[in-house]
């Protein structure tokens, strides 16, 4: 199977060389005129209760939205209240819920729903540790939202405990979703109910409803996973009490079935870098947004979610914390269709990302977007491993090999683009591969660094820069700093205090770890140590010029380490030991829930021949290729994600600018040590020092663990033999080099 794949790609890199042209610039694409462009507002409403003692975890939640209004329920442990907010933020009105309540013994849930004219409010309210439930209706009215008890609602179920979780308005009748527990399961129904509370019609379903919303022509769409744990999409005709499931078939219900439901009955979804929608009354999908195209920067758009949409506006919900916020802040972007694009006419600058949105580049295109009078970085996701259609052949993938074979497939597809003088302008997040560091695909930064528009090295940790060097080039920058090493006391360090040898290592196995292998402690197995070691030492066997040496001690030694201390699976444990497998990715969650806040321990690099040092681990590295439009703006849009302003805005990993991550060093020891306080109060008390250690391991990081992954994958596959005892390292060796230069030879 492997060498099957292996041929195919190197099949598909070779067409891809054979029809390259000429790397003649062609013309910047421009925004058009025509695309649609949201304008962002970001709200934080009711933080005024998160200092109160009984606040907790989404106590503050938006519970409703209409055409100019929205409310939130704030649920404090003797309180609880409804307030109605416009779209700026402004606080129309406070209801008091506490008097529909039984008082503090009982347990009360909202569903609120209604239209422009009618606002209603249903309540589940049980007594604590009872499983029965009072269902009561509603109704808001007036500018203070005074409510007017409708009716208790009677399901009419043969006295099962029924608590309604949902409803929608449609026309004169209320749709509403319901569950009850019966012999400890869940089960779930769909009701009518007129608008006085009595209950029209009632219908046990299978599974249970995933999302639902009227389509505004007498229906409720809603989607729902089956006791099956299959997915469906489904129209209920609430005039004719009449169930239809719809057949969009498998790949978009896969696609669909968490999406959410809009004002329109249709589904949207985010797919990559947009929003995609399905009409179910046509069984068409097409795109609803690009949010390249949106006021709110890619990241927020991308990992918040959509509470409400509708065909001109969206509302994102963010639900992420950041080091020690406060659980369950309500933080809400609204996204409003604007008549123009402020953007149109502008030159695009291409960008692939490879891993998804990351903050860093999320932060730096708004930024050199906004800054900017003539070019528009667009982040397209084409070659993002999340979104790229991966073919049949690779549908067994179950292991690290068979990933870093789909890894291949996608930077072989960049190859070919770049050689055919279609690809991208920059890449961001080749940071774990190396077969792209040539001249022939990336181009060396060291001439915009150094040159006129350039950056100043001292202003960031050069060790990073060098570690993603090749020998004198740098065709990749990091865009923050992450290390990862053997952690464990200084009594206990290496020779050289920056790295073990195989021979060093072994012994601080077997007398300071007490026989336990940090590597082997981390789930690493065999082929995932010998990935890490042979690519901190990639350089010692693959020079600049493409060609391989591993006929030599070096790699010997590698691959004896590899087969005589390691199993196939690693044996992954939790607990703390005396030596640890380590990595560094953001100083505060580090001093939380690593071991970086031990005063008398260090980081050191894993073993290998020469006892090299930690190794710098991040992905999210900037690169210019050579079929770059216009490398000027090019690298502006990098210097601009390198840049102070941007990398001080970081929130989830250390800035590679030094005064950025001092600042963000700071807030992050003051954050930690009111965790850290909050779990002992006799813990130590992190300062200055804390952050000077954790800085020194930072820079002790000369290499890198991403090697060229076709290579390695190569040499997994042939060293098995010599693992098993069937070949001797001299015969294995023979053909990994073999293989691997024909491979390298390709390339060239």
């Amino acid at each position: 199977m492997k060498r099957f794949v292996a041929i195919l790609l190197s099949v598909c890199f070779l067409l891809g060389m054979l029809t390259s042209c000429s790397k003649i610039k062609s013309e910047m694409a421009r925004v058009p005129e025509d695309e649609s462009f949201f304008e962002s507002k970001d709200l934080v409403l009711g933080d005024e209760y998160i200092n109160d003692e009984s606040y907790s975890f989404r106590q503050v939640t938006p519970v409703y939205y209409c055409s100019d209004y929205l409310y939130l329920e704030i649920a404090l442990d003797n309180e609880e209240y409804l307030e109605k907010y416009d779209y700026q933020g402004t606080r129309i009105s406070k209801t008091d819920l506490s008097p529909l309540s039984g008082g503090q013994d009982y347990v009360m849930s909202i569903v609120m729903f209604g239209d422009d004219d009618r606002t209603y409010l249903i309540t589940a309210e049980s007594a604590s540790g009872t499983e029965s439930y009072i269902n009561t209706l509603y109704q808001l009215s007036g500018s203070d939202d005074e409510l007017t008890k409708i009716d208790t609602i009677n399901m009419d179920l043969s006295g099962k405990a029924v608590s309604i979780i949902e409803a929608k308005l449609v026309g004169d009748e209320i749709f509403v979703e319901y569950q009850y527990m019966e012999n400890s399961m869940y089960y779930y129904g769909i009701a009518v109910l007129s608008t006085d509370g009595e209950c029209q019609y009632c219908h046990d379903i299978e599974g249970n409803i995933c999302h639902l919303n009227s389509n505004g022509a007498g229906d409720i769409i809603y989607t729902e996973e089956g006791n099956d744990k299959r997915f469906s999409l489904n129209r209920f005709d609430v005039d004719e009490r009449k169930i239809e499931t719809l057949s969009p078939g498998d790949d978009l219900i896969e696609d669909y079935k968490l999406g959410s439901i809009g004002c329109d009955g249709n589904i949207y979804t985010q797919k990559g870098n947009k929003i995609m929608m399905y009409d179910p009354s046509a069984g068409a999908e097409s795109e609803y947004m690009d949010l390249n195209y949106c006021g709110a920067g890619l990241y927020l758009s991308a990992s918040a979610y959509i509470d409400y949409i509708d065909s001109d506006r969206v509302i994102l919900h963010d639900l992420s914390v950041v080091r020690n916020e406060k659980s369950g802040r309500c933080k809400i972007t609204i996204l409003q269709r604007t008549q123009s694009n402020p953007y149109a006419g502008r030159k695009i600058v291409d960008v692939a990302e490879l891993w998804g949105i990351q903050e860093v580049l999320s932060d730096g295109v708004k930024k050199y977007n906004e800054n900017n009078s003539d070019y528009f970085a667009y982040v397209d996701d084409k070659y993002d491993i999340n979104v790229v259609e991966i073919p049949q052949v690779y549908s067994d993938i179950v292991t690290n090999e068979d990933q870093k074979t789909v890894v291949n497939y996608i930077i072989n597809l960049l190859i070919q683009d770049i050689s055919n003088n279609e690809g991208p302008d920059v890449v961001i997040g080749l940071g774990d591969v190396t077969q792209v560091n040539s001249g022939s695909y990336l181009m060396d930064l060291n001439k915009f660094i150094d040159g006129a528009d350039g950056i100043n090295r001292s202003d960031y940790f050069g060790n990073a820069f060098s570690a993603f060097s090749t020998s004198d080039r740098q065709y990749q920058l990091p865009l923050s700093i992450q290390i990862a090493g053997i952690m464990t006391n200084t009594d206990n360090a290496p020779s050289n205090d920056i790295g073990y040898t195989f021979d060093e290592y072994l012994e601080l196995v077997k007398g300071p770890s007490n026989g336990a292998d940090p590597l082997d402690r981390a789930g690493l197995g065999r082929n995932s140590v010998f990935d890490e070691i042979f690519s901190s030492m990639q350089g010692d066997f693959i020079n600049q010029d493409n060609e391989i040496d591993i006929d030599n001690e070096e790699f010997r030694n590698l691959a004896a380490f590899v087969r005589d201390n390691f199993n196939d699976t690693g044996n992954y444990q939790t607990d703390m030991s005396s030596v640890m497998w380590t990595q560094f990715y953001d100083i505060y969650y580090d001093m939380i829930y690593g071991n970086a806040s031990f005063q008398n321990w260090s980081v050191y690099g894993i073993p290998s021949e020469a006892g090299k040092g930690p190794a710098v681990t991040n992905y999210d590295t900037a690169a210019i290729t050579t079929c770059a439009k216009d490398e000027n703006a090019s690298w502006s849009l990098i210097k601009c994600m390198l840049s102070e302003d941007v990398q001080g805005m970081q929130r989830l990993s250390n800035p590679i600018n030094i005064n950025a991550f001092d600042v963000f060093a700071n807030e992050a020891i003051e954050a930690a040590n009111e965790v850290r306080l909050s779990q002992d109060n006799s813990a130590r008390v992190l300062d200055e020092s804390d952050i000077d250690r954790y800085k020194t391991m930072l820079l002790k990081a000369d290499t890198s663990l991403f090697a060229d992954t076709e290579i390695v994958l190569i040499m997994n596959e042939e060293l098995q033999p010599y693992y098993n005892g069937e070949k001797s390292i001299d015969e294995v060796t023979a053909v990994i080099a073999n293989r691997c230069q024909l491979v390298l030879d390709e390339r060239s």
